[in-house]
Formats: structure tokens, C-alpha cells, sequence
């Protein structure tokens, strides 16, 4: 659930403490609903951090095909960037899409 927990163990656990079985699904609905809404928009958030890393080299290229100059070692290092931000975006895509693929906890998904 919203902390990595089983459905089962959160459903026995809502039992243990004296909801019914319709009450323990309605609320294990509930918190579903308010898990994969958490997760998708830590997706969106992911998809614009990732989508601003992409654009750096295509704007370091423009940036220095204009100024007339042109570092390789720079380059390199944006394209690098480049490539951690299309790990963030495509990340953040999946747990958009995807909300309950997406295991473990929602807290440890912010970092």
C-alpha cells in the first residue's frame, strides 16, 4: 500500500482491528486510490525533470553552434546528462502509466 505494505497483511491488519470485510476493502480501495494517485504525480514530476536534463545538450549544441565554439568534454557531459534525464523521464512514465506496477514505498519514490 501507500508504505510497500501486502494487501493481505494491510487487510488482516484493518481486520484485527475490528472493520468488517466490507469495510476492510472499501478502506484498502481507498488507500489504492490515494497510492497510485501519489505515485503518477511523482511520475509527472519525474517526466519534466527528466524531459529539462534531455533538452540540455540539444541546447548546449544550438548554444554553441551560434557562439562559435564547440568543447567536446563539455558536450560529453551534457550528453551524459542528457542520458540520466531519459532514465528520470522514462521512470517517471512508468509509474504514470502504471501506478500499481510500482512497488515499495511511496516515501522512498520522492528522492
Amino acid at each position: 500500500m501507500i508504505w510497500g505494505e501486502d494487501v493481505r497483511t494491510v487487510e488482516r491488519m484493518l481486520r484485527a482491528n475490528g472493520l468488517d470485510d466490507d469495510e476492510a476493502r472499501a478502506m484498502i480501495c481507498e488507500l489504492k486510490r490515494e497510492r497510485e494517485a501519489a505515485v503518477r504525480e511523482i511520475g509527472v514530476r519525474q517526466m519534466i525533470f527528466g524531459g529539462s536534463l534531455i533538452a540540455l545538450p540539444v541546447a548546449y549544441w544550438v548554444v554553441s553552434s551560434f557562439a562559435g565554439f564547440f568543447h567536446t568534454k563539455i558536450l560529453g557531459l551534457t550528453v551524459a546528462v542528457g542520458l540520466f534525464g531519459l532514465w528520470k523521464a522514462t521512470d517517471g512514465a512508468i509509474k504514470f502509466f502504471a501506478p500499481s506496477r510500482v512497488d515499495g514505498s511511496v516515501a522512498d519514490m520522492e528522492g
